[in-house]
């Protein structure tokens, strides 16, 4: 259990499937997918669980099923993406591209209906 609170080795997150540049250029395009169901510590994946659960409660009502399944996913393919100009070398691992994806959208949610909201709050 030390070592789930204090953090995988990169050896270990690289086997399960962490996102590597390495990789993804040796064809292992499944690797900015599994990366962000990968987690450093349990503090890491609570940190994430928590902001996930924060963002959600909103935007489940709104994005049933696949659409909120295709925002989260898109975006942490996205984020995934987007590390590997970050972070060219090591392992990279965790939900944050996805959770951000899911504060964008709802963001654009908000805006997009800043009206409705705004006209049953007052």
């Amino acid at each position: 259990i030390g070592d789930a609170i204090q953090g995988v080795s990169a050896n270990t997150l690289l086997i399960l499937g962490g996102r590597s540049v390495e990789g993804i250029q040796d064809g292992e395009w499944w690797r900015l997918v599994t990366s962000m169901f990968l987690h450093v510590s349990i503090a890491h994946l609570a940190w994430n669980m928590f902001l996930r659960s924060v963002v959600l409660w909103m935007l489940e009502r709104y994005l049933l099923g696949y659409r909120l399944l295709f925002v989260y996913g898109a975006a942490g393919i996205a984020g995934s993406l987007v590390s590997c100009l970050q972070t060219p070398t090591g392992i990279v691992v965790g939900a944050s591209g996805a959770v951000s994806g899911l504060i964008g959208a709802q963001i654009v949610f908000l805006l997009e209906y800043r009206g409705v909201i705004s006209s049953k709050i007052t």
